[in-house]
């Protein structure tokens, strides 16, 4: 019985070890089949910025089927260039970003991407991001689209919020602000550390926590300044602005509400300023537009 049961054990481990080879075998095939796709989104987002129609849909199949979330459906690669064509010519300068989030493979020739979009139109324009899940197929040799699905792209999005990822300063007279967003390990919430200066000295300090409030279905933030108090405000967009509609409460207890406008000027430069303010429920004046430019870019 025991030289059986070593039988079965030693055809057992070799079973397992030829697996463990055809499985670290196809892997090692998948690495490039996603190295593949990546490359065709890649190729899609330069012939999106170059406003070349026939080259973008060109990487879908002769059926491919486009779907937003608001009913809007394109079918076939003739139809998607016409669409493709029409949009290049009402947005003359525009830049698409995949964000890929997973690719994974139900099929050998059949590929589903996941991740978000963001599209950048016009000079100074807000970017705009939607999250997409794309099939994939593998027609002679080539991986191209079968059909994508997009949603959210009409609601705000955190990230949406994603060019304020870095370091920027801003000075007016002997105030000078320093600001730093950045993304947590999960991409759930940016945390801005923001210092003010006056004559060199520091005078207000904290940090920010901006999300998305599950509750409401809004961005949403939270500030704890370091002197006391805290302020929360949701955010929405407007054309070329963020509206930060916020309530707080000073450290000695007095409430405060105001409207905060950010409006992004370009990629290293965007204003800010404070208005329809009130402080313990009576009026006080607008803050005058703050210039703030970026000092480095996040990732």
């Amino acid at each position: 019985m025991r030289k059986k049961w070593g039988v079965l054990v030693t055809a057992g481990l070799l079973t397992l070890s030829s697996t463990g080879v055809g499985v670290a075998q196809n892997e090692a095939d998948r690495e490039a089949d996603r190295a593949a796709v990546r490359k065709s989104s890649e190729e899609f987002a330069k012939a999106f910025a170059e406003g070349n129609a026939k080259a973008a849909a060109a990487l879908w199949t002769d059926d491919g089927e486009y779907e937003d979330d608001r009913g809007s459906r394109v079918k076939g690669r003739a139809a998607l260039e016409k669409t493709y064509a029409e949009f290049f010519e009402k947005q003359p300068k525009r830049k698409l970003t995949f964000d890929i989030h997973s690719i994974r493979f139900p099929s050998r020739d059949t590929a589903i991407e996941e991740g978000v979009l963001l599209i950048e139109t016009g000079e100074g324009g807000l970017p705009r991001s939607s999250q997409y899940s794309a099939i994939r197929v593998r027609e002679n040799g080539v991986w191209r689209i079968a059909m994508v699905r997009e949603w959210g792209g009409h609601e705000e999005s955190l990230n949406d919020l994603n060019w304020l990822i870095g370091e920027w300063s801003a000075k007016t007279g002997d105030r000078e602000i320093q600001i730093k967003f950045a993304w947590n390990a999960r991409k759930t919430a940016i945390r801005n550390d923001f210092t003010v200066k006056e004559k060199g000295q520091v005078t207000s300090s904290g940090i920010q926590i901006i999300t998305h409030d599950p509750r409401t279905g809004l961005l949403h933030s939270w500030m704890f300044p370091d002197e006391g108090g805290l302020a929360e405000a949701d955010w929405f967009s407007d054309g070329n602005l963020w509206l930060v509609e916020t309530i707080g409460v000073t450290p000695s207890g007095v409430e405060t509400k105001d409207t905060n406008v950010i409006a992004r000027l370009n990629a290293n430069a965007f204003t800010w300023r404070s208005v329809h303010r009130t402080v313990d429920g009576e009026p006080a004046d607008d803050t005058p537009p703050v210039t703030v430019n970026r000092v480095t870019a996040g990732g």
